[in-house]
C-alpha cells in the first residue's frame, strides 16, 4: 500500500487541522499515516503469526515450483527419446 500509485496521500500523518474542517465527529488526538499503523501492526503477535505463515508458504512454493519444473523437464525428455525411438525403428 506504501508503494502503490495512491499510497503518496496517506504517508505522512493525516493533517487535524484539516480533518477538523471536514466536520469529523470522532475526536482524533494524534494524527496518525500508513508508516504509523504499519509499525504497529508489525507489534501484534497476529501479525507475527500470519508473517511467519507466510515465508514458510513462499518458501515451500518456490521448493514445490522447482521441483515440478524439474519434472516436467524429465518427462519432456522422455517423451522426445520416446518419440526419436519410434522415428528410427
Amino acid at each position: 500500500m506504501m508503494e502503490g500509485r495512491d499510497g503518496w496521500a496517506l504517508k505522512a500523518p493525516l493533517d487535524i487541522k484539516f480533518l477538523k474542517g471536514l466536520e469529523n465527529k470522532s475526536k482524533l488526538k494524534k494524527a496518525i499515516g500508513l508508516k504509523d499503523i504499519e509499525g504497529k501492526l508489525k507489534s501484534d503477535d497476529v501479525f507475527k503469526v500470519v508473517a511467519r505463515l507466510s515465508d514458510t508458504f513462499e518458501h515451500k512454493w518456490k521448493v514445490l515450483k522447482e521441483e515440478w519444473a524439474l519434472k516436467e523437464k524429465r518427462l519432456k525428455y522422455k517423451n522426445h527419446k520416446r518419440k526419436r525411438k519410434l522415428y528410427h525403428i
